[in-house]
């Protein structure tokens, strides 16, 4: 099984057959019955690329702890922050928030000496990791230091796919006592290609994430459901930014919480008079809150044969890690980080720090 092991990051990487072939060919190898090919590519939800698009060995590394287990952090994401919290302040290190670099400069040696924010402050840096999505990378370097080919094949990167998610507040639950935090999938159809194209203006997948959360010295049941969507389904409105656009787009958000609370209590007919929309979000609000440039969920697709970027840029003190570097989220994201930070660190150090954590 293709998988992701930190301990072999110190030696060189190889390919493996499983890189070189899709998901979908080897379902079809497997078996002709729809539904379960179904049911074993409909993880592809979790990182939102097409079967037929992805590896079978990508697949493989993105699922296999979903398989094993599925499990929440206590406090959900305020766990995270506030762990980063403290661990920063260990090392002295300064959180901005609306500070972006506009602008390298003093570059030599293919090394960029002061780094230019959007405040007018410069800050120098002995290296610089960039997680920001590839677009904005190449919006970032200057032409001089860009070939041709850099540039095609950053242009040639897709998205994954993006969600339109409602969130809602289940009011009374007096007949659900076994109400508990679960996951529960919709599939209009077996075509999960399909339910992954932007080109789909049919019937959506749709996830249902029920949670019992604390908030205010209250227990809330909430109810959170998404379906997959793209940046071209809102082409038309994305000039505008949150809280201020135009009247057809509320009528755009009206129409798909209509239906997305339609399917629920479909699903659910138990809850129909006691669900209570709180909010909604396309994938215009996940691109303006997350400065993403497509909205997406898990930043660029993972097609195979496609040469992603990670790690030293054409600027050789610049590096590119995060979601949208070796693999998609949050799984990406982590893995990335190890090898950027194996490529910045002398490999004593490095080694030091994997060992003793990995060891715990």
């Amino acid at each position: 099984t293709p998988t992701m092991d930190l301990r072999a990051l110190f030696s060189r990487q190889h390919s493996i057959d499983e890189d070189f072939i899709s998901l979908e060919e080897v379902l079809n190898r497997l078996t002709e019955n729809k539904v379960l090919k179904t049911l074993l590519s409909g993880l592809a939800m979790c990182y939102g690329v097409r079967p037929d698009e992805v590896s079978f060995a990508n697949h493989s590394r993105m699922c296999q702890g979903l398989y094993q287990s599925v499990a929440r952090v206590k406090n959900g994401g305020a766990a995270f922050v506030k762990a980063f919290e403290t661990q920063f302040r260990k090392y002295n290190i300064e959180i901005r928030c609306r500070s972006q670099i506009t602008e390298l400069t003093d570059i030599s040696g293919k090394k960029v000496g002061r780094f230019v924010l959007n405040t007018g402050e410069e800050v120098r840096a002995e290296n610089c990791i960039l997680t920001i999505h590839p677009a904005g990378i190449l919006k970032m370097l200057p032409e001089k230091y860009v070939s041709r080919a850099f540039v095609n094949r950053i242009s040639s990167f897709e998205s994954s796919t993006g969600f339109f998610s409602v969130f809602a507040l289940l009011e009374s639950a007096d007949d659900e006592p076994d109400f508990e935090t679960s996951i529960f999938s919709i599939f209009p159809h077996h075509d999960v290609n399909r339910l992954l194209d932007p080109d789909n203006r049919g019937e959506t997948a749709l996830v249902i994430m029920k949670s019992i959360e604390q908030s205010g010295g209250k227990t809330c049941r909430t109810i959170n459901a998404f379906e997959p969507s793209f940046i071209e389904h809102v082409e038309q409105w994305k000039e505008s930014r949150t809280g201020r656009r135009p009247q057809g787009y509320k009528d755009y958000k009206k129409n798909k919480v209509d239906n997305i609370v339609r399917r629920i209590l479909t699903a659910f007919p138990q809850y129909k008079g006691k669900l209570k929309v709180i909010d909604s979000a396309s994938v215009l609000t996940f691109r303006d809150y997350l400065n993403n440039p497509d909205g997406s969920a898990y930043g660029i697709k993972q097609k195979m044969n496609q040469f992603n970027l990670l790690g030293k840029l054409p600027l050789h003190n610049l590096y590119a890690a995060g979601q949208s570097a070796l693999l998609p989220g949050i799984i990406g994201a982590m893995m990335s980080s190890f090898l950027v930070g194996r490529s910045i660190l002398d490999e004593k150090s490095y080694n030091k720090f994997l060992l003793k954590n990995l060891d715990r």
